[in-house]
């Protein structure tokens, strides 16, 4: 990645360097450099090399503590752990064959506030799954989803918001191979899923569509065909009123991939889903809404953008 400014005037500047929604950590180069002229005539060529790792500090909620693999799990492992403000998350790591169907489960001790998260990423880092509620009754997490890719696989296990989230207390996380059948059911912010012959507004990679959404219009439905390794990246930027956006995606039998409130890479409570990587060929379905949907007291404009990388 490369990004290339003129300084508007003289002073101290810090360059911050982070990755993508919690993917893969791992060693960089980050390397400065400057040219031009300074105001003596003199040429500003100096520059700077170093190397660093993007594993280490807080990253707008994808990284904290040291931000390393805790734990190797296999199929059948349980492990326990705790989030608190020090440490709003733990990463693991799995290896898996394309075709086992995995299920994720993050249980809070009884008696503690956690509300826990999970987010799964693949072998290229790139996200495959997350899940805030199993069902409408807890605020414990299930993930359940079948690989497309042998490899290994990160699990980070957190809490709601991680980072900014508020809520703490010990877990225990289960990884387990399942059956092959969906054992995620929908979270209540969707008002009920997708099915059959979806309906909804068809969008095509690189379009730009705008919406609304209100206590009348709790949710706007977006329909696009994608193939299995495409690298999908959809904003919902809001552009009047006090929208809280929230957005899901699901694919062609109904079974939710993944959802965001809050866009970790942004400010304020505009919502991104950033690299997910489609499973499969077919039809997938974007869900616009609020956060809380029905309960929710936010409304307005926002601009939803889709993309893929070549």
């Amino acid at each position: 990645m490369t990004y290339e400014a003129t300084v508007p005037q003289d002073g101290s500047y810090s360059v911050y360097v982070s990755r993508p929604m919690r993917s893969r950590a791992g060693a960089i180069t980050f390397t400065l450099l400057v040219s031009g002229v300074n105001a003596d005539g003199t040429p500003a060529t100096n520059g700077l090399e170093t190397t660093s790792d993007t594993g280490s500090g807080s990253d707008g909620g994808q990284a904290g503590g040291d931000g390393q693999v805790e734990a190797t799990l296999a199929y059948g492992d349980s492990v326990t752990g705790s989030i608190d403000d020090s440490t709003p998350f733990h990463i693991y790591e799995f290896d898996g064959a394309a075709g086992d169907t995995v299920v994720i489960q993050m249980v809070a001790d009884a008696g503690r506030t956690l509300d826990t998260q999970l987010t799964l990423y693949g072998p290229d880092g790139t996200l495959r799954g997350a899940n805030d509620d199993a069902d409408m009754t807890t605020t414990d997490s299930e993930l359940t989803y079948t690989l497309t890719d042998d490899g290994t696989y990160q699990i980070v296990a957190s809490r709601y918001l991680s980072t900014d989230g508020t809520s703490f207390g010990d877990y225990t996380l289960t990884l387990t191979l399942g059956t092959g059948e969906d054992t995620t059911t929908t979270p209540p912010v969707v008002s009920n899923p997708p099915t059959g012959n979806v309906e909804g507004l068809e969008i095509e990679y690189g379009m730009t569509v705008v919406g609304a959404v209100d206590s009348t219009n709790l949710e706007q439905r977006y329909v696009f065909v994608g193939k299995a390794g495409d690298i999908v990246t959809i904003t919902m930027q809001r552009t009047d009123g006090d929208l809280d956006s929230y957005l899901s995606v699901f694919d062609g039998a109904g079974q939710e991939l993944v959802f965001n409130d809050e866009d970790f890479a942004g400010i304020g409570k505009d919502a991104a889903i950033r690299r997910l990587k489609l499973p499969a060929d077919g039809t997938y379905t974007i869900v616009a809404t609020r956060y809380g949907a029905f309960n929710g007291l936010s409304a307005g404009t926002y601009e939803l953008v889709i993309t893929v990388e070549n």
